[in-house]
């Protein structure tokens, strides 16, 4: 791990840096001569990937780079065969789902029937699960966004109604409170606020509320439901990872709702939290960065 300490006059990072490559990358002069007192990024030097933490303090920097160009090309080779597979997948799910709905309008047999309801709801599950690895793989395709902010409250009150018979189903109360103005396109909105609403109603018991709470600049979906246990916290923005593998399947979950969230969160330089308790309940917090909290015109 080649590292080095730095001087932030003169020509930065000049002094006792011996390698014109680190000094000519333009990721790290930015990083050398930022106020920030501590910054992480990803560049690239020599076709190579490194991880930069740069540690700011009064005229010196620290600057540590970290090789992490087999972690990036495993993630790239795992982005492909992601892609590739969802897309394979798509079109026969389609045509099982076709042939089955024939194969149940055409039969008689009560047999038959409990058997065509099995296959479209695991059907149903798959092709669910397809949508949502392209949706995937959409997101990490595109580059990020600065967009004017929107208003946020009709959305919500979109996101309402496609939830309020599931709501129903389960016994629990849906609301929203507040108005903000948010920058994010309108189809991300509605992806994000969805997947996070979704799982507040799943994952709840009978009576109990999904909430959403809008303030400028951040948005609060809160629940008293199952709640997280504190050692999965870490890991529920990961892909397929379930706290409880059984209950998932049988709420229809996939697994990829949350990351879906954090990555649309990105794309517009937002951050997502989550402060859950077992047995009492979680809250979502979305928060998006000040300085593009502007109302659009």
């Amino acid at each position: 791990m080649p590292w080095g300490f730095f001087h932030k006059t003169e020509h930065p990072g000049r002094r006792f840096c011996k390698h014109d490559h680190l000094t000519n990358n333009v990721d790290i002069q930015n990083g050398l001569s930022s106020s920030e007192p501590s910054l992480h990024f990803v560049t690239k030097i020599h076709g190579r990937s490194y991880l930069c933490s740069v540690q700011n303090r009064n005229d010196n920097s620290l600057l540590v780079l970290t090789d992490i160009t087999w972690e990036k090309e495993s993630e790239e080779r795992r982005k492909e065969f992601f892609d590739g597979a969802s897309h394979e997948l798509k079109t026969p799910l389609t045509s099982i789902k076709g042939f089955n709905e024939l194969i149940s309008l055409q039969s008689k047999d009560p047999v038959v029937e409990r058997y065509s309801q099995l296959i479209a709801k695991e059907t149903d599950r798959m092709i669910s699960l397809v949508q949502d690895m392209l949706s995937l793989s959409e997101l990490e395709r595109r580059e990020k966004k600065n967009v004017p902010a929107i208003p946020f409250r009709p959305i919500a009150e979109e996101v309402k109604e496609e939830l309020t018979p599931l709501a129903k189903k389960r016994g629990i109360r849906i609301e929203i409170q507040g108005q903000a103005n948010l920058p994010i396109e309108r189809e991300d909105a509605h992806s994000l606020l969805k997947n996070l609403w979704e799982n507040a109603i799943r994952y709840n018991h009978e009576g109990g509320y999904a909430k959403v709470t809008l303030s400028q600049g951040q948005i609060f979906v809160s629940d008293n439901g199952i709640g997280i246990p504190y050692q999965d916290q870490d890991h529920i923005f990961e892909r397929f990872y379930r706290v409880d593998k059984s209950r998932s399947r049988q709420d229809g979950g996939t697994g990829l709702g949350l990351s879906i969230v954090k990555h649309i969160a990105m794309l517009y330089g937002a951050n997502v939290k989550v402060k859950s308790t077992l047995g009492v309940g979680s809250t979502f917090v979305v928060t998006f960065p000040n300085q593009r909290i502007k109302t659009s015109k």
